[in-house]
């Protein structure tokens, strides 16, 4: 099976009908979006709301060169592009987030599909993302830097994501994948699958480290220059060597060196993009009591997915939903609002266990 299918059926205990609406629907620009956010909730990452995001047509004056791919792209506000050069003989979509500033970067996509999200804010430059396989994923969420970054998605339903404020080194590489078979000879069997990459927020990564395939880091690592990376690393760490090893706990780090952490000024001209993302989830957060109503269900879905809604909201919505006999809609927004408090731990309140079961009893 593979990593994305993984994590889908472990979502399908939680919220079968959305995962079959988004999976099924991928292809589509909105649904892909929605997918990724679904994705982010492993991390607790930002990007864009959907309904800040629009089409973005590259032409003889723009700054993005399809060449001959028919990628779609998309845009927030004041998203910043320059020599972005799309290599693609497959569909996909790429997101610009507001704010970013994405320059130099080469999106390689030979055959199948592909979604990349640039979340807001960030800033990436000299970077390679290359995605050989359907469907393929890469989200760099709210804040994140690098320049140099190489990014593989080797094999089918391969994806990596990026998790907020994480701050890359030079010549950095990430693969999902070993790209060659290796296999046992007694059961003939392939012994080296591919598995996604996941970092969490706030991660510094130094130069020339590689990221191998499986490889999940918790947030506020850090990652020592020349290591190497794989399997499950610790939150507040400090790792480095051939394989990384754990050399201290008890860490975080900053992006302004100070003799005290109490001392990083949050003023600082060297915080402006800090600033920025911290405002990106501040005003993401304010949407928590907001109603839902009269909102196209997938931007409802996309906040449900981003926010941890108060749950009058979300049921009002969804019993407006029912009204209008629109069922399958309501049972996706309240899946979405039970996926959220999953990855949570959080339980769903009798209350909306009930109304989830009569929504799917329609069914």
């Amino acid at each position: 099976m593979n990593p994305l299918a993984k994590i889908s059926a472990k979502w399908a205990e939680t919220a079968p009908t959305l995962v079959e609406v988004l999976t099924n629907n991928r292809n589509t620009s909105q649904h892909a979006y929605l997918l990724c956010q679904a994705l982010l909730l492993q991390t607790k990452s930002h990007i864009d709301l959907l309904e800040n995001i629009t089409p973005y047509v590259p032409d003889d004056r723009s700054h993005v060169d399809p060449r001959t791919s028919t990628i779609e792209c998309f845009g927030g506000v004041n998203a910043k592009m320059s020599r972005v050069v799309l290599h693609a003989n497959a569909r996909g979509f790429v997101f610009f987030g507001s704010r970013s500033s994405i320059r130099n970067v080469q999106v390689v996509c030979p055959k199948g599909f592909c979604i990349i999200i640039f979340g807001p804010n960030t800033d990436i430059q000299d970077a390679v993302i290359n995605i050989s396989q359907d469907p393929g994923i890469v989200v760099l969420s709210s804040g994140a830097t690098a320049s140099g970054l190489n990014i593989q998605v080797g094999e089918h339903g391969d994806y990596v994501t990026i998790g907020d404020d994480c701050m890359f080194s030079t010549t950095v590489a990430i693969r999902t994948s070993d790209n060659h078979g290796i296999y046992d000879l007694s059961t003939m069997q392939r012994i080296n699958q591919s598995r996604p990459v996941v970092l969490h927020n706030h991660v510094w990564i130094g130069r020339q480290v590689s990221i191998g395939k499986g490889s999940e880091i918790g947030r506020d690592t850090v990652i020592g220059q020349g290591s190497m990376v794989s399997g499950r690393l610790k939150s507040n760490c400090i790792y480095a060597g051939v394989p990384a090893k754990e050399l201290r706990q008890g860490v975080t780090w900053d992006r302004l060196k100070a003799e005290t952490l109490d001392l990083t000024l949050p003023t600082a001209s060297y915080r402006t993009r800090q600033l920025q993302h911290e405002r990106t989830c501040a005003s993401i957060s304010s949407q928590k009591s907001r109603s839902l109503i009269g909102l196209p269900v997938t931007h409802a879905l996309s906040r449900i997915l981003a926010v941890d809604m108060d749950e009058q909201v979300v049921l009002e919505y969804c019993e407006n939903l029912e009204a209008q006999s629109l069922t399958l809609d309501a049972l996706c927004a309240m899946e979405a609002h039970a996926l959220r408090l999953a990855s949570s731990d959080l339980p769903l309140s009798e209350g909306l266990s009930a109304f989830i079961r009569r929504l799917r009893s329609a069914l």
